[in-house]
C-alpha cells in the first residue's frame, strides 16, 4: 500500500481533529473531561468499543477476524498551564488556544488526532486483521501518574498484550521525517522536592541563625560534583534545580527553604543513586549548618526503549514511506510515562518531524511559541499503519524480550520504592 496517499486523502480530517484539541486543551486529571468525551464521541462515530478509566484514560478495542496478536496504540491527551503565544518564529500562528493560560504546547493536540486517524483507518480493515489493536488515551501524562491506573485496568482484566507502539512530534526533527532508534528512545526522570528547616533572626545578627539559604548554597555547590562522582563519562545524566523558595523579608535569616528539580538518565541505577546521593548531600549540608531537611521522590520513570527486533522493524516500514523519510538522530533527553509500556512490553516509541523553518515551527516543546507544521501528522499516521500491519502479519521475534517487573503491580511498586 502507498500509505502516504491514503493518509494525505485523511489530512483535513488530521488538520480538523488537531485544531479542536488545541483550540480546546484541558489540563490535569480533573480537567480533561471534555477531551476524553471528545475522543469517545469520535471512537462512537467509528464504531470502535471503548471503556472510559477513572483518572486513567480512555481504552478502544478493534478485533481483527483472524488470529494473531495484539498491539497497544498509545497517545497523550493532556495540555500544558502554559500561555501561548499567538506568533511562532515565523509570524501568527494558524491555529490558537482558546483557553486562557492553557495550550497544546507539547503537541499531545496532534497525537490524539494522528491515533483517531490511525483507528478510522485500521477499523475500516477490521475484517482482515491479523491480530488485533488497542488504543490507548493516557490522561495526565504532563503531571500526574495516570497511565498507572490504566495499567492496573489492563492487569486486573487479563488483557492481553504481545507489543506497544508510541510516538511523539519531535521540535528538531525536519517535517517529512521519522526516526526510531534502537535502544534509548527516550531518557529516565527522578523528580524530587525537599524542605529545609533552620532557625529565623534579624539580619543584624545572623550568628544566632541557621540560615537554610547558607545551607542550600552549600549543599547545590556540592550537587556540582555529582556527575564526576556518580556517572561513568560513557552514560547520559543530567541533573537542574528548577525552582527554590526562600525568605520573607530582606532582614530575616530565613528559617525555611523549598526545592525541586530533576535529574535525567541513561542508567535506571544511575537515577536510583542519584536520589541517594542527594540525601547524603543534604545531610552534610545540614550537619555543617544546623538544619534539617525532608526530602521526597515527587515522580520516577525509567527510561523508553526501543526494542531492538521491533526497531529494525519500524525502521524497515519508515524506509518504505520514502527513500528519505527515515531520519537518523540522538536520543531525546526528555522523558516519557511511556516507560511504563515500554519495560513491560517490546515496543518502540518514533519521533515525527514537525520543523519548517518558514512555516515558523521548530521552537522547543512546552514553550509559548511552539508549534508544528501539520504535514508532519501524514507521516507520522503513515508510518503507524505501516508498522501496525507488518507486525501483525509478520511479527518479529519477541522472545528475547525481558520484563523489568513481573506485573504491572510490582513495576508499580518498583518505581514509588526508595
Amino acid at each position: 500500500m502507498d500509505y502516504l496517499a491514503k493518509v494525505n486523502e485523511e489530512f483535513d480530517e488530521l488538520v480538523r481533529l488537531r485544531r479542536h484539541f488545541h483550540e480546546n486543551p484541558e489540563c490535569g486529571p480533573a480537567e480533561q473531561l471534555k477531551t476524553l468525551e471528545y475522543i469517545e464521541k469520535e471512537l462512537d462515530k467509528l464504531d470502535i468499543r471503548h471503556v472510559r478509566i477513572v483518572h486513567g484514560g480512555v481504552l478502544g478495542f478493534i478485533d481483527g477476524k483472524k488470529d494473531g496478536k495484539t498491539i497497544l496504540l498509545r497517545s497523550d491527551t493532556d495540555a500544558l498551564p502554559i500561555q501561548e503565544d499567538p506568533n511562532n518564529l515565523a509570524g501568527p500562528k494558524f491555529c490558537v488556544s482558546k483557553v486562557k493560560g492553557v495550550s497544546h504546547a507539547c503537541g499531545h493536540d496532534s497525537h490524539m488526532a494522528m491515533l483517531l486517524v490511525v483507528a478510522k483507518l485500521l477499523k475500516q480493515k477490521e475484517s482482515c486483521l491479523k491480530g488485533s489493536v488497542i488504543l490507548m488515551f493516557e490522561e495526565s501524562e504532563e503531571i500526574e501518574l495516570e497511565c498507572e491506573q490504566i495499567c492496573k485496568y489492563i492487569e486486573e482484566n487479563n488483557i492481553h498484550i504481545d507489543a506497544c507502539y508510541g510516538n511523539h512530534v519531535r521540535w528538531d526533527i525536519p517535517v517529512g521525517k521519522v526516526m526510531c532508534s534502537d535502544g534509548i528512545a527516550m531518557h529516565g526522570l527522578l523528580a524530587f522536592e525537599a524542605n529545609i528547616q533552620g532557625l529565623n533572626g534579624h539580619g543584624s545578627r545572623p550568628d544566632l541563625g541557621h540560615s537554610t539559604l547558607d545551607c542550600f548554597n552549600l549543599f547545590y555547590n556540592s550537587m556540582n560534583q555529582m556527575r564526576m562522582k556518580l556517572v561513568a563519562p560513557d552514560k547520559r545524566f543530567t541533573w537542574s534545580i528548577g525552582k527554590v523558595v526562600c525568605g520573607t523579608a530582606r532582614n530575616v535569616i530565613p528559617d525555611h527553604l523549598y526545592f525541586a528539580g530533576t535529574a535525567r538518565f541513561s542508567d535506571t541505577a544511575d537515577g536510583r543513586n542519584c536520589f541517594y546521593e542527594i540525601k547524603k548531600m543534604l545531610d552534610a549540608a545540614c550537619s555543617v549548618c544546623d538544619c534539617t531537611y525532608t526530602i521526597t521522590p515527587a515522580q520516577f520513570l525509567l527510561p523508553v526503549k526501543n526494542y531492538s527486533p521491533c526497531a529494525k522493524l519500524a525502521e524497515k516500514c519508515i524506509c518504505g514511506l520514502g527513500e528519505n523519510v527515515l531520519y537518523k538522530g540522538d536520543a531525546w533527553m526528555a522523558s516519557e510515562t511511556f516507560s511504563y509500556m515500554s519495560n513491560m512490553y517490546p515496543s518502540i516509541y518514533a519521533f515525527i518531524g514537525i520543523k519548517n523553518e518558514k512555516l515558523g515551527s521548530g521552537d522547543n516543546h512546552h514553550t509559548p511559541k511552539f508549534d508544528l507544521d501539520e504535514k508532519g501528522m501524514i507521516y507520522g499516521v503513515a508510518a503507524a499503519l505501516s508498522y501496525v500491519e507488518s507486525f501483525l502479519e509478520n511479527p518479529p521475534d519477541l522472545s528475547g524480550f525481558t520484563k523489568v517487573s513481573p506485573s504491572h503491580k510490582d513495576y508499580i511498586s518498583f518505581v514509588h520504592t526508595f
